[in-house]
């Protein structure tokens, strides 16, 4: 789920359907699925922050239609102890169910706490009870867990408190009577490919356009190329190679998800330039993508840029023009 390689069992997946009209890989993504969403429940009940309750609460919802990139990027990965615990337990669910000769007797394109229904069978009466069994482990077991080994330290208070620190000790060094950080900066998001605004609240994924993922814009592309959109490092290339992270240097972390749904294209149309933990400068090249591939199969390629870590911010302000050129979103502090 992290990188979206679980899309290349999908071809097996739906040849078992075809010959057995049954499959067991499905079994254990559902699983997979929702102990990822017992970990961001398990951080909403055990964490006091409101910020941290309305985004792991968000991200749980979002998890029961299937859909993990809230929980596992907004919530469970910021505190890396969550996913820990949701790979864990989805194993050890995994393993109970196991031992119920479970099966998937309908395909479902987003397996989750609502398609366990689809493992029902009059011929296989204990395919359910496992997938059930599973799935009150998976979502029980991170709650236990949680509260007593706790959900970690925030990554993201941690970068802003580096940032932070690291800015007041140069202002330090250059003059003496300056001791804090000016709480009024900003920080400008430039746009990282040629193209058309559209409003993040109209583009056609819940995912984005709820602000589950965080406030941002979307770019309808003119041309397949992305640049750096401020100085900074990589924090994360998709392994289908769809989606890039970034984080600038004073602590704006940035997702631009190349196209909507284009994980199931396995990172044929694209082509990354550069890799995880690298420095980036405003205005390099970081990857290249094939329009016209990426609608031939029949997606979209409006291509979300979202401020992940938004409640961070005073505010997160976006440009109102058509074009996607200069500055497209402006962070205040």
């Amino acid at each position: 789920m992290l990188l979206g390689v679980h899309w290349g069992i999908t071809p097996v997946i739906l040849a078992n359907h075809e010959k057995y009209g049954m499959d067991t890989f499905q079994v254990y993504q559902t699983i997979a699925v929702i102990s990822q969403v017992g970990a961001a429940l398990a951080v909403f009940l055990k964490t006091k922050k409101k910020e941290v309750r309305s985004v792991s609460l968000s991200a749980a919802i979002t998890g029961l239609f299937g859909i993990t990139e809230p929980a596992i990027y907004g919530v469970n990965l910021r505190f890396k102890k969550p996913f820990i615990i949701g790979v864990v337990t989805g194993a050890v669910a995994s393993l109970v169910t196991s031992f119920f000769n479970s099966f998937s007797f309908v395909y479902t394109g987003l397996p989750g706490p609502l398609t366990i229904i689809n493992t029902y069978s009059a011929e296989y009466p204990s395919s359910f009870w496992g997938v059930l069994a599973g799935t009150i482990i998976a979502l029980v077991l991170p709650i236990i867990l949680v509260q007593i080994f706790g959900y970690g330290d925030d990554t993201v208070e941690a970068a802003a408190d580096a940032s932070s620190t690291t800015t007041e000790t140069d202002a330090e060094s250059n003059n003496h009577t300056a001791v804090a950080v000016d709480s009024s900066s900003e920080t400008d998001i430039q746009s990282p490919i040629k193209g058309t605004l559209v409003p993040l609240d109209e583009v056609p994924d819940p995912v984005f356009s709820s602000g589950a993922m965080g406030k941002g814009i979307a770019i309808k592309p003119a041309e397949g190329r992305v640049v750096a959109p401020f100085n900074g490092k990589v924090t994360l290339v998709a392994g289908t190679k769809h989606a890039i992270g970034l984080i600038s240097d004073d602590g704006v972390e940035v997702l631009i998800h190349i196209g909507l749904e284009t994980v199931e294209l396995e990172g044929k149309p694209f082509t990354v330039h550069v890799e995880a933990e690298q420095s980036i400068e405003k205005g390099d090249l970081l990857m290249e993508f094939d329009i016209d591939q990426i609608k031939a199969a029949g997606l979209s390629t409006i291509t979300p840029i979202v401020v992940t870590n938004t409640n961070d911010y005073a505010d997160v302000l976006v440009s109102q023009t058509k074009e996607a050129v200069g500055t497209i979103v402006t962070i205040k502090k």
